[in-house]
């Protein structure tokens, strides 16, 4: 069994980094919806807030859904748990993942990478887990060989992609 997780300092920021965030971002928010009804110009500042608690509540409620904090791989078994403020427990065989794609397979290294199964469940891991090339090159040798090639040739497209464009950098300088 080999097990997969998190650094202390990674889990600390995933977990916990949006409560002094969404406080300051509310409390901002607060101020400038009680200042509106002395002033419209606390409208902006209004709006602005709410637009970043929005990207904070998304981006919190997908690693909620998506993200467990422990994988464990055992004989082409995967689970994954301790999931932020959830309970759930993911348990899916390996043979069962339908397509792996973000990340590193998207041209994006610092999104997470997420690997969906056939029933619709989908399991997320951010670049920040320990290990992670091993993981990945785990779940890579025990896939699918359909799934493994797909996967294999969207790494190379974008990395031709990004050779291209060193390319033209160096070209015009």
């Amino acid at each position: 069994m080999k097990r997969f997780d998190y650094s202390f300092f990674g889990k600390l920021i995933y977990k916990y980094m949006y409560l002094p965030v969404l406080l300051l971002f509310g409390i901002q928010l607060g101020f400038a919806l009680y200042g509106m009804k002395y002033d419209s110009a606390n409208a902006l500042p209004a709006f602005i807030n709410l637009a970043i608690l929005y990207v904070i509540f998304r981006f919190y409620n997908r690693i909620r859904n998506n993200i467990p904090f422990v994988i464990e791989i055992n004989d082409g078994e995967i689970k994954g748990y301790g999931y932020l403020l959830n309970k759930k427990i993911l348990k899916e065989n390996i043979k069962d993942v339908v397509k792996i794609d973000g990340g590193i397979f998207s041209g994006k290294p610092a999104s997470p990478v997420l690997i969906y199964f056939k029933d619709g469940e989908i399991l997320g891991v951010l670049p920040h887990l320990k290990n992670y090339t091993d993981f990945i090159s785990e779940i890579l040798q025990k896939v699918d060989k359909k799934i493994h090639d797909e996967t294999v040739l969207k790494i190379k497209q974008v990395a031709d992609s990004r050779m291209k464009k060193r390319k033209k950098g160096k070209k015009k300088s």
